[in-house]
C-alpha cells in the first residue's frame, strides 16, 4: 500500500523548470552558468585596437609636425618684418648716408637724421653661425649716437632654441642716383640650437629697396 502511495505522489509531482539562459556572452554546460568571451573575441578586440592606435598616431603626428614648424616659421616672419620695417623707415627719412660697409654676408650702415643724430644698423656673429663648437644667433644691432642714444640693441630674438638666427645683412648704396637708393636684404632662419628635424626647420628672406625722402 505504501509504494502504491509514494508511486502517486511522484507521479503527481510537478516537471522541474529548466532555467532560461538570457545573460549575452553566456552559455549553458550541464546545468553551469559560464561567461566572458572566447580567445576568438578577445584577439579579435585587440586586433580592432591595434589599427585604431595606428590610424590615430598617423593623423597626430603630421598635426604635431605642422605645429611645430608653424610657430618656427611664424617667429622667423615676425622677426624679419619687424627688422626690415625698422630699418627701412630710419633710412627713408634719413638726411644722409655717412658711411657703409658690405660684403656678401654682413654689411653695416651709418645714417644722419636732421636733428644729427647718428644711426648704425650691422650684423653681429662670425660667418660659422650655426656650425660653430659654441653656437650663437647672428643678430642684428641698432646703435645711435645724439638725442635717445642706444647701445648696441639687439634687434631679433636671441634665444638659441626658440629666437631666429641672422644669416645675412646685405646694403647696397646707389649713390650714382640723387637721392640716394639703398637696397636691403636680410635671410633670417631657425635658432641655431632649434631641433634639427624637417618641422623646426625654417628660413625666410626679406628684401626692398628705399629711397632717402629728405635727402
Amino acid at each position: 500500500m505504501k509504494k502504491e502511495i509514494v508511486s502517486h505522489v511522484i507521479a503527481r509531482r510537478p516537471p522541474t523548470r529548466q532555467p532560461q539562459w538570457d545573460c549575452f556572452g553566456c552559455s549553458r554546460n550541464d546545468g553551469i552558468l559560464r561567461g566572458g568571451f572566447t580567445l576568438v573575441e578577445l584577439l579579435v578586440v585587440i586586433s580592432l585596437f591595434s589599427i585604431l592606435a595606428a590610424a590615430g598616431t598617423e593623423i597626430f603626428i603630421p598635426m604635431v609636425r605642422s605645429y611645430n614648424k608653424a610657430n618656427i616659421q611664424n617667429e622667423v616672419n615676425q622677426n624679419g618684418n619687424y627688422i626690415l620695417t625698422l630699418v627701412a623707415d630710419q633710412i627713408r627719412n634719413a638726411k644722409r648716408v655717412v658711411a657703409y660697409s658690405s660684403d656678401s654676408r654682413s654689411s653695416s650702415i651709418q645714417i644722419e637724421d636732421y636733428d644729427g643724430n647718428l644711426t648704425t644698423f650691422n650684423r653681429v656673429g662670425d660667418n660659422t653661425g650655426c656650425t660653430s663648437s659654441d653656437p650663437k644667433n647672428g643678430y642684428l644691432q641698432m646703435s645711435r649716437v645724439g638725442r635717445n642714444s642706444l647701445t648696441d640693441v639687439p634687434l631679433n630674438n636671441l634665444d638659441k632654441k626658440n629666437g631666429v638666427n641672422v644669416e645675412n645683412f646685405v646694403i647696397d648704396v646707389d649713390n650714382s642716383v640723387s637721392p640716394y637708393s639703398v637696397s636691403i636684404t636680410l635671410i633670417l632662419s631657425q635658432g641655431c640650437a632649434t631641433s634639427s628635424t624637417v618641422d623646426y626647420l625654417a628660413r625666410s628672406v626679406f628684401s626692398t629697396t628705399v629711397t632717402l625722402r629728405n635727402y
